[in-house]
């Protein structure tokens, strides 16, 4: 497993499973509305590529699926806790990762 903590402390992220060559890369992006993970797609088409977020009871609490070549997920809508992000093309999982959002003002 890898794991990353991402700008400043915000976030904690450990990559659980990944089938994918480094073709999705998640980062921290900072805006107006507050701190949010993006993805990045470097090598998928966007067409079937996707994205669950699920709480620790394992409710998808938030989906999107790629309209361009990043999406942001907006993590500040939601309180810090423990979530598991997938990644998938046509559903099936490319990359897998446990979340920490850490408490604090973002």
């Amino acid at each position: 497993m890898l794991k990353q903590e991402l700008r400043k402390s915000k976030f904690s992220l450990t990559i659980i499973q990944e089938t994918s060559n480094d073709s999705i890369v998640i980062s921290e992006c900072i805006s107006s509305e507050g701190n949010q993970l993006k993805l990045i797609n470097l090598g998928y088409s966007r067409m079937n590529l996707e994205y669950d977020l699920y709480d620790l009871q394992g409710s998808i609490i938030n989906h999107q699926e790629f309209k361009d070549n990043s999406i942001e997920i907006p993590l500040n809508q939601f309180p810090p806790s423990t979530y598991i992000l997938r990644v998938m093309n046509n559903r099936k999982p490319l990359k897998t990762c446990q979340i920490i959002k850490k408490g604090g003002i973002y």
